[in-house]
């Protein structure tokens, strides 16, 4: 740390731990915000080149002899050019072509150029730490239909000096997020861990035993907190069958009344107002009244009883 500090002009003097860390940190981010706009897709036309850029087009366009020769010319200005604006200009030429075709045409080739860049930038980022790796391809699929922005990703990322350095920083970034940020690690590196068997396992389980949130909802929490309601979700339906066997019990209970004992009865009484909460006595007290009156009185004085012994007052008015 020490070296990497002196290395870039840095005070490595500091005694204090933490100051050191934090120059560290600060150095670090100051370079990854170097490689970011060393890498991030700044090179927009300047307008004199604009005017340059669609004279060529033009000239281009003016050689097409060919279907093969159209696909050329596509090809090479959708770099500059979205597939609404490109099927517009080439529509001026009056080109053979119907403009639904043209645009169709355009946009396949669109897709498929997104997809060689796309490519192209995997396979320079291949030997990255995974973490960076899939967080900068996260990164560039969201920007597909920005395809200068991928050329220009793809042209810098293609110099193996720029290469060598951006693998050195990133590699030095998750190293210190490894030892003093370990909290940030899945905010930082969220499509990385987004594609873990441990995230998904846990995400999968979480469905199957709860329809709260969607897969979408579970997606944005980290795995800590997943683990955490995925605990609580488990125990709350482990009580929640445990009172549904409970309240089935106590029915069958009190339906052999006739063969209980007074004493017997108000015990399992006095046990069924522990065991089952307010809307399941609630519950237990309308099947009784839907079904045998008797029952349902005794069951009313006992809980009365209950409630003027324990203090437990109007818990199931």
């Amino acid at each position: 740390m020490r070296e990497y500090i002196k290395a870039h002009g840095g005070d490595y003097s500091k005694t204090d731990s933490e100051d050191l860390v934090k120059d560290y940190e600060d150095l670090v981010k100051e370079n990854l915000s170097y490689y970011f706009d060393l890498i991030k897709d700044d090179d927009i036309l300047q307008t004199s080149n604009i005017f340059l850029e669609h004279k060529i087009l033009q000239n281009d366009l003016a050689s097409v002899k060919t279907v093969s020769d159209l696909y050329d010319v596509i090809h090479k200005h959708l770099k500059f050019y979205s597939p609404s604006d490109l099927a517009s200009f080439i529509h001026e030429v009056n080109l053979p072509i119907s403009s639904k075709q043209l645009l169709r045409i355009i946009n396949i080739m669109h897709a498929m150029l997104q997809d060689e860049l796309l490519d192209s930038i995997a396979l320079e980022l291949k030997d990255l730490p995974k973490e960076e790796e899939e967080t900068l391809i996260h990164h560039y699929e969201g920007i597909r239909e920005d395809v200068m922005a991928l050329e220009s990703a793809c042209r810098k990322l293609s110099s193996a000096k720029t290469l060598e350095y951006v693998k050195d920083l990133t590699t030095i970034k998750l190293d210190i997020m490894q030892h003093y940020l370990p909290a940030d690690m899945e905010d930082e590196y969220k499509p990385y861990y987004d594609n873990t068997k441990e995230k998904k396992d846990v995400i999968n389980k979480i469905l199957q035993i709860s329809k709260i949130y969607s897969k979408a909802q579970l997606f944005d929490m980290n795995i800590k907190q997943l683990v955490d309601i995925k605990n609580t979700i488990v125990e709350q339906n482990r009580l929640t069958e445990k009172q549904r066997k409970s309240y089935k019990k106590y029915i069958e209970v009190f339906e052999d009344t006739a063969n209980l004992s007074e004493e017997v009865f108000n015990e399992n009484v006095r046990n069924a107002l522990e065991a089952l909460s307010n809307e399941q006595m609630s519950e237990l007290l309308l099947y009784f009244n839907t079904r045998n009156h008797f029952i349902l009185n005794k069951l009313n004085t006992a809980i009365q009883e209950a409630k003027r012994k324990n203090g437990r007052r109007n818990r199931f008015e």
